[in-house]
C-alpha cells in the first residue's frame, strides 16, 4: 500500500510542478518572474517513478499504477502549456517515453 501512495503522490507532484514553469517573485521584490526548472522536475519525477516500477520482481506495481490512473498524468506531461519548447529534444522527454513504454510492457496481461 505504501508503494501505491508513493506512486500517486509522485504523479500528483509531477502534475502540480508542471502547472507552471515561471513563478512570480516573492512579495517585496521586483516584478521580474523567476524561472522554475520544470524539465528537471519532470526528469527527476519520471526517473523516480520508473525506478519504483521497474525494480520489482513482479509486475504488480505497474498494474496497480495503471489501475490507479497513474498513466494519465505521465501522458499529459509533453502537452503541458508551460513546458519549454526544447522539451521534445530533452532527456526528460526521452525518460517520459521510456517510462511509459516500460509501464505498458510490464502491465500487459500476456493475452
Amino acid at each position: 500500500e505504501d508503494d501505491e501512495v508513493v506512486m500517486r503522490r509522485a504523479a500528483k507532484v509531477s502534475a502540480e510542478n508542471s502547472a507552471a514553469e515561471v513563478m512570480p517573485s516573492p512579495a517585496g521584490s521586483s516584478n521580474a518572474k523567476q524561472s522554475l526548472p520544470l524539465m528537471e522536475y519532470v526528469y527527476n519525477v519520471v526517473r523516480f517513478i520508473d525506478a519504483i516500477l521497474s525494480n520489482n520482481a513482479t509486475d504488480d506495481h505497474c498494474k496497480e499504477f495503471v489501475k490507479q490512473g497513474g498513466l494519465e498524468p505521465l501522458i499529459k506531461i509533453p502537452s503541458l502549456p508551460n513546458i519549454a519548447i526544447q522539451f521534445a529534444s530533452s532527456r526528460a522527454c526521452m525518460d517520459v517515453a521510456i517510462t511509459l513504454k516500460d509501464i505498458l510492457t510490464l502491465s500487459q496481461d500476456g493475452t
